[in-house]
Parts: C-alpha cells; sequence; structure tokens
C-alpha cells in the first residue's frame, strides 16, 4: 500500500496536460569532454536570456578559506539563510581545473572535468525542471546564486559531484581531498511517457567505458531490468488514480552513485508518487556492484564476510537508533539478511525506509554509518 502525505513543496514542477501520449528515450554520453558538446567560453559575450525566470536564492556574502589537495586559498563565497556555504563558481573551476563554459544544449554553465559534467541554471526554460544537470540527469538542489553579476553555488553540491570529500570545517578552514574513482563513466538514459491523467518520468545510470565489457553489459543489464519492473510498477500505481489531470497523477524514478571507487560502485534508484493532494513517501533500492566480476554483493561480503557483522552493526543501532530519531513506532531487534545499504567513501551506510520505524517524516531515511575498518578482522 502506498502511504500518502499531506502535499509539501517540492522540487517538480506541474506536468503539461497534452492529450497525447509521448515516449521518448534519450542518451547523454559524458566523458571528460561531453563528445559532440560545444560549450562558449566563460569570458564569452552573456548567454541568452532564458523563457522565464526563477528567482535566485540570496546569500551574505563572506570569504572563504579552503585548503584542497593540500593547497590552501581564499575565495568569493556567501552563507544562505539557511546555513548553506556558496562559493563562486569561476574561481572554483579554475582552483579545480575543471572546464567552464556557456551550454547552449543545456541553457546554462557548464563544468566538465573528471568524466563529470555539471551544468547550472539561474533560470529555468519552460522545458526544464531543475536548476541542475550532474551526469546527464536532471537534478534538483539548492537554488543557485547571482550576486553582482557572479554565479555562486553550494560548495558542498559541488564538490561531491566532482568526487571531492569535504571535510567539517575546522579553524574556519574547508577541507577537501580528490577521491580515487573507477575508470568509468556514468551515462545517463532516461524516458517519458505522457498521457491527460498520468506522466511517468524516469531517470536511469548505464556505465560506459569501462575496461571490461562484459562486466559493463552485466551491470547494464541488471540496472535495465530493474528500472523496467519499477516504472512496471508506477504504471500501475497511476492507473489507480481518479483524477483529470497529468500534473496531478506523477511517478518518477531518479538515481543517485554513492560510491565509485576500488572497483566498487554503489548506485541508488528512487522511484516517487505524486497524486492529488499528496506524496507517497518515496522508495529507496540501494545496490552495490563488485566491478572485479560484476556480481551484486551482499552486506556480508561488504563487511569482509565477518563472523560477526551482524551483532557489531545491531549493537551500534540499538544504541543509537532513538537518540538520533526519537521515539521509535517499534523496538529495533536486528537487521534483516537483506538489508538496505550502500558504500560511501570508506563507510558502509545501513539504512532503512521512511517511517519503517521513525514517526517524523523529515527523518527521511534513517542511516547509521559504519566504517568499513570496523570488519576488519
Amino acid at each position: 500500500m502506498i502511504r500518502l502525505m499531506k502535499k509539501i513543496s517540492f522540487p517538480f514542477h506541474k506536468a503539461s496536460t497534452a492529450r497525447r501520449l509521448v515516449l521518448s528515450l534519450s542518451v547523454i554520453v559524458l566523458t571528460g569532454g561531453a563528445a559532440g558538446e560545444s560549450l562558449t567560453p566563460a569570458y564569452a559575450s552573456s548567454p541568452p536570456t532564458l523563457v522565464s525566470s526563477t528567482a535566485a536564492s540570496a546569500i551574505t556574502p563572506k570569504t572563504l578559506t579552503l585548503k584542497i589537495d593540500g593547497q590552501s586559498f581564499t575565495l568569493p563565497g556567501g552563507i544562505s539563510k539557511d546555513k548553506t556555504t556558496y562559493v563562486a563558481l569561476r574561481p572554483i573551476s579554475e582552483r579545480l581545473q575543471l572546464k567552464l563554459g556557456w551550454s547552449q544544449k543545456e541553457q546554462g554553465w557548464t563544468l566538465l572535468g573528471r568524466n563529470t559534467s555539471f551544468t547550472v541554471r539561474t533560470a529555468l526554460p519552460s522545458t526544464l525542471r531543475h536548476h541542475y544537470t550532474v551526469n546527464g540527469q536532471s537534478i534538483w538542489g539548492p537554488t543557485p546564486s547571482l550576486v553582482k553579476g557572479s554565479l555562486y553555488v553550494p560548495l558542498r553540491f559541488l564538490l561531491e559531484s566532482f568526487s571531492y570529500e569535504l571535510n567539517a570545517l575546522t579553524s574556519g578552514v574547508f577541507t577537501a581531498n580528490k577521491l580515487p574513482m573507477n575508470e568509468l563513466t556514468v551515462k545517463t538514459k532516461s524516458f517519458h511517457e505522457l498521457t491527460r491523467t498520468s506522466e511517468l518520468d524516469v531517470q536511469y545510470p548505464q556505465i560506459d567505458g569501462f575496461r571490461d565489457r562484459t562486466v559493463q553489459d552485466k551491470l547494464n543489464q541488471y540496472l535495465e531490468a530493474r528500472v523496467k519492473e519499477l516504472a512496471a510498477q508506477g504504471r500501475k500505481e497511476l492507473a489507480t488514480y481518479q483524477g483529470q489531470y497529468a500534473d496531478e497523477n506523477l511517478y518518477f524514478i531518479q538515481y543517485f552513485i554513492k560510491h565509485n571507487q576500488k572497483d566498487r560502485l554503489s548506485i541508488i534508484l528512487e522511484s516517487n508518487l505524486f497524486q492529488g493532494a499528496g506524496y507517497a513517501f518515496p522508495t529507496r533500492f540501494p545496490v552495490t556492484f563488485d566491478l572485479k566480476t560484476g556480481e551484486v554483493l551482499t552486506l556480508q561480503q561488504v563487511a569482509g564476510n565477518h563472523p560477526s557483522y551482524k551483532a557489531i552493526i545491531n549493537k551500534e543501532i540499538k544504541e543509537l537508533f532513538s537518540k538520533k530519531y526519537g521515539p521509535l513506532s517499534k523496538p529495533f531487534e536486528s537487521i534483516s539478511d537483506d538489508p538496505l545499504f550502500y558504500l560511501h567513501n570508506n563507510m558502509l551506510v545501513v539504512f532503512f525506509p521512511v517511517l519503517d520505524y521513525t514517526t517524523r517524516f523529515f527523518d527521511y531515511f534513517p542511516e547509521f554509518r559504519f566504517p568499513l575498518s570496523t570488519f576488519q578482522q
């Protein structure tokens, strides 16, 4: 059963109410230089005015001190009302040695580097939903800011998009380090089905450029099969709605790359349903691959086959669950034999569905992090 919550602010716009079915398949291949992409250099003339403008986030200017890969420097930045740290786009792109230019195709400023493409828009054309596109996927993120003609973006969001690990602020200095990456490229496939009464919007990852084509094909086939299952479930959910317009009946699928290091790849597929006056709680489907074999790894394997891995995890979660997330709807006893988990840098992250144990929606997916060194025998 899908549980609905009352309508809240959400990062997706309402769909158009076209009366015909539109089914499209697009493939965006992204490499360090994004084949076929034409970028106007950042110092060129201003980009054209977009169709519709969206108010940029207001920030209070502040000089940031950063230490990235051992080198210290200052850059113009700012702080938003919700305490998000922003950084000026052009100076940070130069420091990270990323190519910056205007992308007519993406209708925004695009950074290229480290097998990643990152586009930010301060205004949205009528055909686009989000301020950001990362590796071909349109995603929501903190609103960019314009200050005296300079574009500012959230510091953590930008760095993590390019596989940098940003550590906690220490003595006024932000420290970040470049993370190793597997030699592969992520591309985004998408399809879109629109009728007068429903909309299905799907984005999912495919792997390209990996050294072992057999393993690459195995991963892509797994991901495509999983997405087809989720899309089929979405069509069933959409068919149950009795509303009149597609902007009241939306099911969408997106993805997150959580870990791409040392021959392991962790991905989360997330599905969301919006119907009428409410949103269904999102559902996440994590998968961690062994890039040497193409096999899907279990939690036990990721934990190094430690004989007491479940006991270690259970003990920590029992001690922290109510402290981190307040009163529980039911007592926690143990993780299942097939728990939800993913890798993130050197951490194993175990998580639970929304409201499975917690009583507050804003707790979202309760997570518990364990250093992989915890399971060394």
